[in-house]
C-alpha cells in the first residue's frame, strides 16, 4: 500500500516545488506492485494444506494476472515485461518460502512441481501479451494526438 501511495505525494511535492520526479519511481512501483500476491502467497497460505499444495491451493495466485495487465495502462511496453518477469520471481520465491523445491525426486517432478513452473511460465507469457497491448495502444494515442496537433495547428491563423 505504501509503495502506492508515496510516490504519487512525492511527484505531487516535486511538482510544487517545480522539480522532475526521479525516473526511478516510474520503474519502481510497477516493479513491487507484483509483490503483493507473493507475500499473500507466502504469509496467507493456510498450514492445514500439503506443503507441495500451498503454492497453487491459496485465491492469492489468482492476484498475479491483474497486476501484470495493470500495467498495460502505463503505455509503457518495458513495464508490461518487467511486470511479468517480477510476477515470475516473486511466484517461485513464495512457493519456495511455503515449501514448494523445484528439484526433481528420482521418479521425476511432481504435478504440483510442474504446475508452479507452468504457472510461472504464464506470467512470464502474461507480461509479454501485456507489452504488444501496450505498444498496440500506445501507437493509437500517439497518432490521435500527432492528428490533434496537426489539425490544431491547420486552425491558427497565419501571421
Amino acid at each position: 500500500m505504501g509503495c502506492t501511495i508515496c510516490p504519487p505525494r512525492f511527484a505531487t511535492r516535486c511538482s510544487g516545488a517545480r522539480k522532475s520526479a526521479p525516473l526511478v519511481f516510474g520503474y519502481l512501483v510497477p516493479a513491487l506492485e507484483p509483490f503483493c500476491p507473493a507475500v499473500g502467497v507466502a504469509f496467507a497460505t493456510s498450514s492445514h494444506l500439503l506443503p507441495d499444495y500451498r503454492p497453487l491451493a491459496t485465491p492469492w495466485v489468482l492476484a498475479f494476472p491483474p497486476f501484470i495487465l495493470l500495467s498495460v495502462l502505463r503505455l509503457r511496453p518495458t513495464l508490461c515485461w518487467l511486470s511479468g518477469i517480477v510476477s515470475s520471481i516473486g511466484n517461485f520465491g513464495a512457493a519456495y518460502y511455503v515449501g514448494w523445491h523445484g528439484i526433481a525426486r528420482v521418479i521425476g517432478f511432481t504435478v504440483m512441481q510442474t504446475a508452479v513452473l507452468y504457472f510461472a511460465l504464464i506470467l512470464l507469457v502474461t507480461g509479454v501479451l501485456a507489452a504488444g497491448i501496450a505498444t498496440e495502444i500506445r501507437t493509437y494515442v500517439e497518432a490521435r494526438l500527432a492528428g490533434e496537433y496537426l489539425a490544431s495547428r491547420s486552425q491558427l491563423p497565419d501571421q
